[in-house]
């Protein structure tokens, strides 16, 4: 498995560069193989989830559940968050576009994904995959996927 993190250490220290790196292609790949193992895991737990390529354009309706995500730019690696239905919804929309963030539903909304992705976490975490809550954008938590399981590495994802 390659390690996001050399990706990340090396764009933040080159000064002169303009453009981000794209990850190279055989780490991507590592990475997809990752996504895809820890995506059929939650589902094998009755979580629904779905992986997303990194150029995917994004869908108006994204499907609920644990969206996995391959990042081949910085932050580079696999990142998972918790995609609600409502927030698809007109209303919703509606609120953020206006930016009443202290509105109950909206409010209520982000304290559920919030969860959700702690739970996800959990629930990877004691399946034995290795992750991470990494708080080194400050504002934001990441929630990353590091690993697979030993008894499934080298094993092919659904």
């Amino acid at each position: 498995m390659t390690d996001p993190f050399q990706f990340s250490k090396k764009n933040l220290l080159d000064e002169h560069q303009v453009v981000e790196v794209r990850a190279p292609d055989d780490a991507v790949a590592t990475w997809f193989e990752l996504a895809g193992l820890a995506c059929a895991e939650l589902r094998r737990m009755g979580v629904p989830a779905s992986v997303e390529a990194p150029d995917e354009p994004l869908a108006l309706e994204s499907p609920p559940g644990a969206r996995i995500h391959v990042a081949d730019r910085y932050p580079y690696g696999v990142l998972f968050s918790w995609n609600s239905p409502i927030v698809d919804s007109e209303s919703f929309q509606a609120k953020l576009i206006a930016q009443k963030v202290d509105d109950p539903l909206v409010v209520r909304v982000f304290e559920v994904a919030r969860m959700m992705e702690r739970a996800v976490h959990r629930l990877l975490d004691k399946a034995g995959f290795r992750v991470l809550i990494d708080n080194s954008a400050h504002m934001n938590y990441e929630y990353r996927i590091l690993a697979a399981p030993a008894r499934l590495r080298g094993t092919k994802s659904v």
